[in-house]
């Protein structure tokens, strides 16, 4: 049974969140909402990152006893951005690995849609070997929208020949667009506590990719459907109570059929990203991934 925060969670975001994403939503009232959940998270302390076309921020901490790094890529349905509670995730991880952190606000659609977030991402890892830090000692991990990202650049780094980090991870990933569509939702897939069960969402996917539906096809939009061969260890985890287990496992599917060391794990009764709630189950499964960068970056 999960514990009482994360069934509290479930039933508010069923209740409330929920409808948001049916209906008449709007990217707007989806901002609004989210800025209004995210009033309610802790403080951290940062340190502003200048990049070209986004804020990028280190997370500022004690608790890092090495030179491993994790390239943070929030989630937010690549249109939200909380980054109050993104902050206090990431200071979570970085304390569990040990690790430097640095949060990277890409830029979001409508107003910049793809590639606008994968390049931001893509700059932001190469400021960082720009600075000297060797990729073996970098992590790359996010979380729902920022999952999906984080596989697509690695698809991109290996398609451009650069050094790949040691390592990514994906919380809840996002991985295959297509099920925000038309073109419909994914086969197996269970109900969802947050999103509904049709792919007519309120704010459409294609909003991300400027209303060309056959974007969603990318494997750099929808990385899901990439070839992993020559990726660096993956590690997944998404809950049995999200649409988005389907993603986790077909990406796991294909890492495996290419030969790449990755490990799921599918959470029983876990909705959308419980990492960031402040829970029992939260705190394990952070843990995990504490364990999985500390084992890629020694």
């Amino acid at each position: 049974m999960p514990s009482l925060q994360i069934a509290a969670y479930s039933a508010y975001a069923k209740a409330f969140i929920r409808p948001k994403f049916s209906g008449n939503g709007t990217v707007a009232g989806l901002r609004r909402m989210a800025a209004s959940m995210d009033a309610w998270a802790p403080r951290v302390k940062v340190v502003p990152v200048p990049l070209a076309h986004c804020e990028a921020e280190w997370i500022a901490t004690s608790h890092a006893t090495s030179d491993r790094v994790m390239l943070y890529l929030p989630g937010g349905g690549f249109i939200m951005r909380t980054p109050r509670m993104h902050r206090y995730l990431a200071a979570t991880l970085a304390r569990v690995a040990r690790a430097r952190a640095q949060v990277v606000f890409y830029r979001l659609a409508p107003e910049h849609p793809f590639p606008a977030g994968l390049e931001d991402a893509l700059a932001a890892y190469e400021r960082l070997l720009d600075e000297g830090i060797d990729p073996a000692r970098i992590v790359v991990g996010g979380d729902s929208a920022g999952g999906a990202l984080t596989l697509s650049m690695l698809l991109a780094l290996r398609d451009a020949g650069r050094p790949l980090p040691a390592g990514a991870f994906g919380l809840s990933a996002s991985a295959d667009l297509r099920r925000w569509s038309k073109r419909g939702t994914a086969p197996g897939a269970p109900p969802d506590v947050m999103f509904p069960d049709t792919a007519n969402v309120a704010v459409d996917t294609l909003v991300y990719v400027a209303g060309d539906e056959d974007m969603l096809e990318d494997p750099l939009v929808s990385p899901a459907l990439g070839n992993f061969r020559g990726l660096p260890p993956l590690f997944l985890q998404a809950g049995s109570e999200e649409t988005l287990c389907y993603d986790a496992r077909e990406v796991a599917r294909r890492a495996s059929a290419a030969g790449v060391d990755v490990q799921l794990e599918i959470w029983e009764k876990m909705p959308h990203v419980w990492h960031a709630m402040r829970a029992p189950e939260s705190d394990r499964a952070i843990a995990h991934v504490g364990d999985f960068v500390r084992r890629c970056c020694p």
